[in-house]
């Protein structure tokens, strides 16, 4: 795995699903062995980078690319997976598929 993978997690406080998408990805990253820092952003909170409030809630980015594909939704709605995405096996898939690009 790269030594310079940027990981973002980008959600609306009050969303119902980020919670367990954080607990998720937390769990991949340590099925993975991958050590690096996950970056909140509250689409929210107002102190984010331009462009961030355009994904739906949960998105994660690595690298800047949304793990699961880019999405249909608005800023502010919840986003809808597939089912058993937001499962640590398939998390750590996402980004293992996600890195091997690079």
């Amino acid at each position: 795995m790269p030594n310079q993978t940027e990981i973002k997690f980008v959600y609306f406080k009050g969303c119902p699903l980020a919670d367990p998408a954080r607990t998720a990805l937390k769990k991949a990253l340590d099925q993975l062995s991958l050590d690096c820092p996950v970056v909140d952003i509250d689409t929210t909170g107002g102190n984010f980078t331009e462009g961030m409030e355009k994904y739906p809630s949960p998105t994660i980015l690595v690298n800047g690319t949304e793990l699961f594909g880019p999405t249909e939704g608005e800023a502010a709605c919840c986003r809808v997976y597939p089912a058993g995405s937001l499962e640590p096996a398939s998390i750590a898939s996402a980004i293992k598929a996600a890195l091997a690009v690079e």
